[in-house]
């Protein structure tokens, strides 16, 4: 199998994972689908910053290429760098937005007792929605297995 950037996906393949600055909500399932991708493919972490920018919308790619670890040189590029730009600097308060809080949770269950449970569709929606939360909560350690 080929290795490095030439030998990834093109954008608009199947098997290519995509960014769209609208959804920077899923920043942390593109970073997981693109580092497994960057590991079939035998990226070095310099390769990476390219790779990452390839599968971006434009406007996520404007944004992204004024990141401190990319370069348009490949080999002065610096995933970890692009990375921590990416999680902590770009698209922080959209990734707080998937964390869990304790009002998150009171706030569903408000709103199943005021609605009524009706059957066990509505059962089965409301477990759905509450496993998430408490099980964000428990790795937290903001609940423990008694609450």
């Amino acid at each position: 199998m080929a290795t490095g950037l030439g030998s990834l996906p093109t954008r608009r393949s199947d098997d290519a994972p995509r960014f769209h600055s609208g959804q920077a909500d899923e920043l942390d399932d593109f970073l997981r689908e693109f580092e497994a991708l960057a590991t079939v493919h035998s990226l070095t972490d310099e390769e990476k910053v390219h790779g990452a920018v390839r599968y971006a919308d434009s406007e996520a790619k404007r944004l992204w290429k004024s990141s401190d670890g990319y370069n348009d040189d490949v080999t002065k590029c610096d995933w970890a760098l692009f990375k921590k730009d990416l999680t902590d600097v770009f698209y922080a308060s959209a990734r707080k937005a998937n964390k869990f809080t304790m009002r998150n949770l009171e706030d569903l269950v408000r709103r199943a007792r005021r609605e009524r449970l009706a059957d066990e569709e509505d059962l089965e929606t409301y477990h759905r929605e509450f496993t998430p939360i408490a099980r964000g909560l428990k790795k937290k350690g903001t609940i423990s297995d008694n609450e």
